[in-house]
């Protein structure tokens, strides 16, 4: 990400932190309406309910994998990109699934200059058609 149109008073990391700061309201309504909602009306088991929280934890740990691997700063467009990714994730995506993909899209983001989110939720639909298990329908019926 280039830093040509930051201010004295804006920089690149302050920036970084107010889009986290600001993608965590989504994570909470996530949380509550693909989490809360569904379990109260028994469209899913109790530990499903916290699979939007466990996606984010997940792209935090890989985030500083791959960050230490790479000799990069935690605090990025790397960090910013996995939390994105972990907030469109199917809540019916299995967590081995998410794991290797967002592993991959990682890797594959420092040779492709392509939109990681893209290419991850590219990925997932290819690997949702072959399996035939996920299904993009909301389960909340109200």
């Amino acid at each position: 990400m280039s830093k040509v149109y930051l201010h004295h008073y804006n920089t690149f990391n302050k920036l970084i932190k107010l889009m986290i700061g600001l993608l965590s309201v989504f994570l909470l309504f996530g949380f509550y309406k693909n989490g809360i909602s569904l379990y109260m009306q028994k469209a899913i088991k109790v530990y499903e309910m916290f699979n939007p929280i466990l996606f984010t934890l997940i792209s935090l740990l890989v985030t500083f994998i791959f960050c230490k691997i790479n000799k990069e700063h935690f605090l990025g467009y790397r960090l910013l990109t996995n939390i994105l990714i972990s907030l469109c994730t199917l809540f019916n995506t299995d967590i081995l699934i998410f794991i290797v993909l967002i592993c991959l899209v990682n890797f594959l983001s420092k040779y492709i200059k392509a939109n990681p989110v893209a290419m991850y939720m590219l990925l997932l639909i290819i690997i949702s058609f072959i399996f035939n298990k996920y299904t993009f329908d909301n389960l909340n019926k109200t």
